[in-house]
């Protein structure tokens, strides 16, 4: 992810309350505040994948790491809070 960093500052950086979810929470608060004209934000797409490590849930199978993520999106997209979020993730990721 990749932002201005006047803008990043200018909508309070990442949410500290949240350790899961915080990027697309600073995408929408990103978006809704706007670069500053009056204008809303835009989201630009890099032409190139991004290669990251799956070892975390590699054990789980792609249909199950989907549903679980899925879930977590669910709940913090249908107003969960904070609390509940970290109480999901750590009961799934078993880290906490």
């Amino acid at each position: 992810m990749f932002c201005r960093a006047d803008r990043f500052r200018a909508v309070g950086g990442f949410n500290p309350e949240l350790i899961i979810m915080e990027d697309a929470d600073l995408c929408i608060r990103m978006h809704n505040e706007g670069p500053g004209d009056g204008r809303r934000g835009r989201v630009r797409m890099l032409p190139s994948a991004v290669v990251t490590s799956g070892r975390r849930i590699g054990d789980w199978g792609a249909l199950r790491s989907t549903w679980i993520h899925f879930r977590i999106a669910l709940q913090w997209y249908l107003g969960g809070s904070p609390e509940d979020l970290k109480e999901t993730y750590y009961r799934i990721y078993g880290d906490g």
